[in-house]
């Protein structure tokens, strides 16, 4: 079981400057920090940017969701095409960091969870984190035989950034592990399923 980074740790959107960290941490897991919340930044503000939607009046959105790869609601950035695999799942591989866009109100908070398929590699697993408009979401991944995992985690209740059309949802893993076919094909976790559920 692997659980998220410190829900202490927050970002802006459109800032790559990082929050006063506790002098605990070394400097390199510091640089790490600073470097992890950059590339975070910058790819929220990429994906707003072309998101197909317009702002509207977020208490009239809905606040669950069930979303398929499959479905034309997974939009996002950072994933393959749509791919099957010998039993019949579908999904979508990752690479490093990938994104959907939640078009929810989520004032109330939810519960997520997020369902893998493929062939599972142990540290893409355990280094995984998801965050929601760039703050960690807590919760924990939990792998399920060679060929599966799932996400289970606990939304706080958050508004929409001021501007913003959508929330960000985003998945980030550590490649290290990957060989081969793998880490050519930018391949380290496939998700099948996206559910957002009344809290």
């Amino acid at each position: 079981m692997t659980e998220d980074k410190d829900n202490s740790m927050k970002m802006p959107y459109s800032a790559l400057s990082t929050p006063t960290l506790k002098p605990r941490f070394p400097k390199a897991a510091l640089a790490y920090v600073d470097a992890t919340l950059g590339i975070l930044a910058r790819h929220h503000d990429r994906a707003q940017a072309v998101a197909p939607f317009t702002v509207t009046n977020e208490a009239a959105l809905p606040g669950v969701a069930d979303i398929l790869a499959e479905a034309d609601t997974f939009f996002g950035a950072g994933w393959s095409v749509l791919e099957s695999d010998g039993r019949g799942n579908r999904h979508r591989w990752m690479d490093r960091m990938a994104s959907l866009m939640l078009r929810l109100d989520l004032s109330a908070g939810a519960r997520l969870r997020i369902t893998g398929t493929g062939l599972v590699r142990g540290r893409c697993l355990k280094e995984a984190s998801v965050w929601l408009d760039g703050n960690p979401v807590k919760g924990a991944f939990r792998r399920k035989g060679l060929k599966g995992w799932t996400y289970d985690g606990a939304i706080a209740p958050t508004r929409m950034p001021p501007g913003a059309a959508c929330h960000l949802l985003t998945i980030q893993t550590d490649r290290s592990g990957l060989k081969g076919d793998d880490t050519e094909a930018g391949r380290s976790l496939a998700v099948s399923r996206v559910e957002v559920i009344a809290a």
